[in-house]
């Protein structure tokens, strides 16, 4: 017959866990946990200036170089050469305000300009006048 101590037969050559056995895996540390992954920090955008112009009232209605109408509540820019839709983000240095807005149309197409703002844009960021404002790609 086998040993208490050893635990009791419990089927043809098994031994059953023993209370000496249960209270040595009760008291077994947890399993250690995957380390944490670094910390990236990304670095903040680097700004850019610029003298952007702005379009409203006489472009109300009109197509756009990318899908859509212009209308006075679009938020969006225009620009000579970033695809449609490319997510930029505007700030007035002014009052500190921001917005992101994506490329809706071509232009502008005034000399030394990278940028004509929708209507609803320059309300947003309260620039609609001509001026040197701040931009980079991407959101905020």
């Amino acid at each position: 017959m086998a040993n208490e101590s050893e635990g009791h037969l419990n089927g043809p050559g098994r031994f059953a866990q023993t209370r000496h056995d249960q209270v040595a895996d009760e008291a077994a540390p947890p399993p250690a946990l995957p380390p944490e992954p670094p910390v990236i920090e990304l670095a903040e955008p680097a700004w850019r200036l610029s003298s952007p112009s702005f379009y409203g009232p006489g472009f109300y209605g009109h197509g756009l170089a990318c899908p859509g109408v212009m209308t006075e509540a679009l938020l969006g820019g225009a620009h000579r050469t970033l695809p449609c839709g490319t997510l930029v983000t505007f700030r007035n240095p002014s009052n500190g305000v921001v917005v992101t807005v994506p490329v809706v149309d071509r232009g502008p197409f005034i000399a030394g300009r990278d940028w004509d703002l929708t209507g609803g844009a320059c309300l947003v960021l309260d620039f609609c006048h001509t001026g040197s404002i701040q931009w980079h790609l991407g959101s905020t």
